[in-house]
């Protein structure tokens, strides 16, 4: 069993798959940064039993990070818990992705990881939305390359700062609105925000199948808010909520096994 370890700023997704079948386990944890490496031994071995799963059968790990300052600590956890050193993502790491913007080093390993398993679902030119602690929109184009990446506040941490700094917009709960309105607080604020997102994902699609000159562009969607906003998008989306993981996996066979 291959062990994938995805580290956002806001969550920890951990998957498991078998080299001649598809994921078997999937959960998430809080991302602390402050938790040292034996807490999150505890908590992974925790989460193994829970779900009946033998950690003796785990054979390779692979980490993807945003945040530098969990990777190690994250890789030392897998290490006392499996005996396993584990893959981490980035320079001189075999992705097979062609990435075509100024600066490619910069790219996190969730964008990479997204775009490696958009690829693998479809050959086409496609668009790549992340709804996490950012909300990431990444083209790649007929070639299978990838050609930009745009970042937007994300959907909760957008809320956050709105409800932060403006002295009189209340706590809002964020849910699919029924209908178009801002007529009361309320409803302005969470129309404003799920229809907003909506728009500006429709938008970006809309450009990139203008900068490709294509009429059809297959658009990847995963992130724990997409559940949310893609309903009221324009464009057809697949959702997958495992994408980063079934990215990080396919990575962990170009460099792992023969």
């Amino acid at each position: 069993m291959i062990l994938t370890v995805n580290i956002g700023n806001t969550n920890i997704s951990v998957g498991l798959y078998s080299l001649d079948s598809e994921g078997k386990l999937f959960f998430t944890v809080a991302c602390d940064r402050k938790k040292s490496d034996d807490e999150y031994v505890v908590i992974l071995k925790n989460l193994f039993d829970l779900n009946g799963f033998p950690y003796s059968e785990i054979t390779g790990s692979i980490i993807g990070s945003v945040v530098p300052g969990l990777t190690e600590v994250i890789s030392r956890a897998v290490w006392k818990l499996t005996a396993i050193s584990s893959l981490v993502v980035g320079a001189g790491i075999k992705t097979s992705l062609d990435i075509k913007t100024d600066r490619p080093g910069e790219v996190g390993s969730d964008i990479v990881a997204n775009s490696v398993a958009a690829i693998k679902i479809s050959s086409s030119p496609s668009v790549v939305v992340d709804f996490g602690t950012a909300t990431t929109i990444v083209g790649i184009n007929k070639k299978q390359q990838l050609t930009d990446v745009f970042i937007l506040p994300g959907i909760v941490s957008s809320l956050n700062a709105l409800i932060q700094d403006a002295a009189e917009i209340p706590c809002v709960p964020l849910f699919p609105p029924k209908y178009i309105s801002g007529k009361n607080t309320g409803t302005s604020v969470n129309t404003g925000i799920v229809y907003g997102n909506a728009f500006a994902v429709d938008g970006f699609i809309d450009w990139f199948r203008k900068e490709y000159s294509v009429p059809e562009i297959t658009a990847v969607a995963t992130g724990g808010m997409g559940e949310l906003i893609i309903p009221f998008c324009r464009n057809r989306m697949i959702f997958n909520s495992h994408l980063t993981n079934e990215g990080l996996y396919s990575i962990y066979l170009k460099n792992c096994t023969n």
